[in-house]
């Protein structure tokens, strides 16, 4: 990985050299032809990249590029929220940029396919045209997360708020879908697996959009989260609390809220509060991430619900397979009066590095299995 410095930052990853080198193979199957394929696939991106950077910047924000494994990123910030008819034109500008190239170099390849030029010329720019036309085209199509999908999301936004974003995400689900189905009709397996893996993409942007709400894009309450979150960073712990809770108070539903409940959660467990630090985690336990929801099995465990212990403990383990989690599950097992299982994880606890397995079994916890598991 190296980057290029300047008003716009240019970061070029390994991944995209070898991507690139491959695709050049695959249509040319000779050195020079695959060198050919790199200059163009380089150039050509990084055009259509700067369409979407330059505009950025003209409206005032900070951009960098990303040329990464599928092609290029463009991230940009800025102090202030842009009107819809910004983003729109920001995203448009990059399949402008590239279907600007693409006339350019039609143009240049009519007029010197006549001259006495090296093929190899004759051949880039040939390339150069026919890449960019067809990248111009495939990126316009209405999919998340290609620019025509970024298109449609914030076209149904301007149409129906907040609500338009899941509509142009539940529109991309069935068009990618459709459209992969369909070059699988026609034998063309690699366009039919990558609109699948885009109909996955646009699934899973979908679902996570379903938690959003107008007030997560609300700067006012993102920047009381953030406060809140630099305030406990300081140790202000009280602080933080309170700005919590005011957040809570105002958002009923969405990213903020529950970003909110679950810090919210971590300091009140850390008082001791466990029931009340089990009860603002509950309703979001289907979305707690993975350190999240290791602090949610310690509720469980701790309030001894059992059941449930058991439950998000087979969850926890999967994701953080170590003897601390197996010994707990085997104790809700025990519990549970569930023998069998609460010996499978004692043994499971002991493969993971149990140490002084004599002392776990004289607590009075694992009474009702102990002669069992020296069987």
């Amino acid at each position: 990985m190296f980057t290029i410095p300047g008003r716009i930052p240019i970061t070029i990853y390994p991944v995209f050299w070898i991507l690139a080198g491959l695709i050049g193979w695959m249509n040319a199957q000779t050195l020079t032809g695959t060198g050919i394929w790199i200059v163009v696939i380089v150039v050509s991106v990084l055009i259509h990249e700067f369409g979407h950077a330059l505009t950025a910047v003209a409206f005032g924000q900070n951009a960098s590029i990303d040329l990464v494994a599928l092609g290029g990123v463009t991230h940009r910030k800025g102090e202030k929220k842009l009107k819809l008819w910004q983003e729109f034109m920001i995203v448009l500008n990059g399949p402008l940029a590239g279907f600007s190239l693409f006339l350019v170099a039609y143009y240049a390849h009519q007029k010197i396919s006549v001259m006495p030029l090296s093929p190899t010329i004759k051949s880039a720019v040939y390339i150069t045209a026919y890449a960019n036309l067809f990248w111009t085209i495939l990126n316009l199509v209405p999919v998340h997360p290609l620019d025509g999908g970024q298109l449609l999301r914030i076209v149904m936004e301007a149409m129906f708020g907040f609500r338009g974003i899941k509509i142009a995400l539940f529109l991309s689900i069935i068009l990618a879908t459709l459209m992969g189905i369909l070059f699988f009709m026609l034998n063309s397996i690699l366009a039919g697996s990558i609109f699948l893996l885009l109909a996955f993409e646009s699934y899973r942007a979908w679902q996570s959009s379903r938690m959003l709400s107008a007030h997560d894009q609300d700067e006012n309450y993102q920047l009381k989260l953030q406060k809140a979150l630099e305030e406990l960073k300081l140790g202000h712990r009280e602080e933080a609390k309170q700005q919590l809770i005011d957040i809570r108070s105002t958002v009923q539903e969405g990213i903020v809220r529950a970003a909110a409940t679950v810090t919210l959660a971590k300091i009140v467990s850390d008082e001791q509060q466990l029931q009340e630090a089990y009860d603002l985690l509950k309703p979001y336990q289907k979305q707690l991430g993975e350190e999240d929801l290791k602090l949610f099995h310690h509720l469980t465990y701790g309030l001894q619900h059992w059941q449930e212990a058991a439950q998000v403990g087979v969850q926890v383990y999967q994701e953080d397979p170590s003897y601390k989690i197996a010994l707990e599950n085997a104790l809700s097992y025990v519990h549970l009066n569930n023998t069998k299982a609460a010996v499978g994880w004692l043994q499971r606890a002991i493969e993971d590095g149990l140490p002084n397995l004599h002392l776990v079994l004289e607590q009075e916890a694992f009474a009702p299995i102990r002669d069992k598991f020296k069987e």
